[in-house]
């Protein structure tokens, strides 16, 4: 189902063409809708801009309630998130799209035999791995962000047996997947230097020096004697 739905079956994606936050303090955001537009709580030292004149008396701001004070940030980034809800693309109302449009899938669509086209063989690559962990090397940093083989070789899917799994700590495998950088650049409607707003709506981390455009997209518990079947995609 999952290499035949874009050709065999209608379906809706859901599209983000804008992102940006659902400001609820208009009367406090006025002009912009910054986490630094939190209400400073009592006793709250105020912010460097706020703070227009200074007595002798009073403690640096690189000590108490500076712009880089790390609770205060915790604060304003809390504060905004609860106030700032990020619009997040919904698929469409049914009433709103013609019946063709939908994905529509039987339990007749989904086959238990005749898979590749119906082809009589596959080539099936079978690794075995062992991590041996002892006193001298007790950690394991886990491996490479990867999928298997290159284009031309035509790596459908993964299977993934867990053998063994004895007196270590929890492990996981964790997946990932790709955006596409060159529409978020050019396709993709925000404010200037909005990347919050794009942090949160995609789950990926667009701000320098990251830079990034891969999302995390969840984990697995690798117990001992778990099957995991993933599409190379």
């Amino acid at each position: 189902i999952v290499y035949r739905w874009p050709d065999e079956f209608s379906f809706q994606r859901l599209e983000a063409r804008m992102v940006g936050p659902n400001c609820t303090t208009p009367d406090v955001c006025q002009y912009g809708c910054y986490p630094s537009n939190r209400p400073l709580n009592e006793g709250e030292r105020p912010r460097e801009d706020d703070n227009e004149s200074s007595s002798p008396s009073s403690p640096p701001a690189s000590i108490v309630g500076s712009e880089n004070d790390s609770v205060r940030d915790q604060l304003d980034s809390e504060w905004f998130d609860r106030t700032h809800e990020v619009i997040l693309p919904d698929a469409m109302p049914e009433q709103n799209l013609k019946p063709d449009r939908f994905f529509h899938l039987t339990p007749q669509d989904v086959r238990s035999s005749k898979f590749f086209n119906g082809k009589s063989r596959i080539q099936v690559i079978v690794k075995l791995a062992n991590i041996h962990l002892t006193p001298k090397n007790p950690t394991y940093n886990g491996g490479s962000w990867h999928i298997e083989g290159q284009l031309n070789e035509h790596i459908c899917g993964t299977a993934l047996f867990y053998y063994d799994n004895e007196n270590i700590t929890e492990s996981r495998l964790a997946f990932r997947t790709r955006s596409n950088r060159e529409e978020l650049d050019t396709g993709l409607g925000y404010q200037q230097s909005d990347y919050r707003s794009i942090a949160r709506t995609f789950a990926i981390d667009p701000t320098p020096p990251h830079d990034s455009t891969v999302q995390d997209i969840g984990s697995v518990l690798t117990r001992s004697g778990r099957a995991v079947f993933f599409p190379n995609l």
